[in-house]
């Protein structure tokens, strides 16, 4: 991670891949703040699994990007560019992809077991679960080289880009953490220095 110099920014993108703690930091960050948080898979599959017409995901997408404050996770392609031109803050997850794996499994058998309502009312079977899995495992090298071109393009233009890799990059980010509505917006940085894998 970077220099963690406290002051997050006011409009906050999480990427990284499935497991990697996209839900969890977003929560963790939305309790600290007084931002709204969005996420995508809640845009994205309406009940019974359906996929929302693209154009009008976009269009949902680029609604909220024009509020003044938000904290967003989760990528989906087709709406990277509105973000990455709205974010002041990006930060991504980059963990090995066995602990992602092993985060996934675990999760899907606790909704499973739980019968948990995930987005619109959606609930996760066997058949998804392992779909899920087999999807994720073919996507992580791509989806993990997606993130570091966006943290390599959108750091020398003024976005705040930080990269935890590790538990303790993670605890440090939310110890320092300042999310409030219009902070750090004229003066982020580039946050790109990486250090230790998990």
């Amino acid at each position: 991670m970077g220099d963690g110099d406290g002051a997050l920014g006011s409009r906050i993108w999480i990427v990284g891949p499935p497991g990697s703690g996209k839900s969890t930091l977003a929560r963790a960050l939305h309790r600290r703040s007084a931002l709204p948080l969005h996420e995508l898979d809640q845009l994205f599959w309406q009940p019974g699994w359906r996929k929302t017409d693209e154009r009008e995901f976009q269009a949902a997408v680029a609604r909220i990007a024009e509020e003044d404050g938000w904290i967003i996770e989760g990528q989906y392609p087709s709406v990277h560019p509105v973000l990455a031109a709205a974010a002041d803050t990006l930060i991504q997850l980059d963990i090995r992809s066995r602990t992602a794996f092993i985060r996934m499994v675990r999760r899907s058998v606790r909704h499973m077991l739980h019968r948990h309502v995930l987005c619109n009312g959606n609930r996760e079977g066997p058949l998804k679960a392992v779909g899920f899995w087999w999807w994720a495992l073919r996507s992580y090298s791509g989806i993990r080289q997606q993130n570091e071109a966006l943290l390599n393009r959108l750091s020398p233009h003024g976005t705040r880009c930080i990269c935890v890799r590790t538990s303790a990059e993670w605890d440090r980010l939310l110890a320092g953490s300042d999310t409030r509505p219009g902070t750090n917006r004229t003066t982020s940085r580039p946050m790109t220095e990486r250090k230790g894998i998990v």
